[in-house]
């Protein structure tokens, strides 16, 4: 009989123990105050430049400034600079009046930098032919 209530005791208390073990597991820990992220002083990759196109007539070049204006046909305009030796080469062959369209992105400290310029050429006007031995609407009159 001894041998019995030992072995019913010893039962409890694993019983009692896996039991307690149980609820702790399902107990919801308190809930800690949720950490504000933190914001970053630089992003961790350099945001990528936007490259913006302008077209229309270069009404004003400075040289000593290696800058162009050009504007729109909406009337606005936008200076942009060359920085580079090679579109410094490019902006040197234009003159005012040309007609352009400019490839050129905003630095950190507001310039537009030029990256591309091309000069558009005007199409010649297309020469009304005849077929030789037809007369033309002037000569018949």
């Amino acid at each position: 009989m001894k041998k019995i209530i030992t072995a019913l005791t010893i039962m409890a208390f694993i019983c009692a123990f896996a039991f307690s073990a149980e609820q702790k597991a399902q107990k919801p820990a308190t809930p800690a105050t949720p950490a504000t992220p933190a914001t970053p002083a630089t992003p961790a990759t350099p945001e990528k430049a936007k490259i913006s196109k302008v077209s229309g007539e270069i009404t004003d070049i400075t040289a000593t400034e290696s800058t162009i204006t050009v504007k729109k046909e909406d009337g606005t305009t936008v200076t942009v600079k060359a920085t580079t030796p090679k579109t410094k080469e490019e902006i040197s062959k234009l003159k005012v009046g040309d007609k352009v369209v400019v490839s050129y992105k905003e630095t950190k400290a507001g310039e537009n930098v030029i990256l591309k310029v091309t000069k558009l050429e005007e199409k010649p006007k297309k020469k009304v032919t005849t077929p030789v031995g037809k007369p033309t609407k002037e000569e018949k009159k």
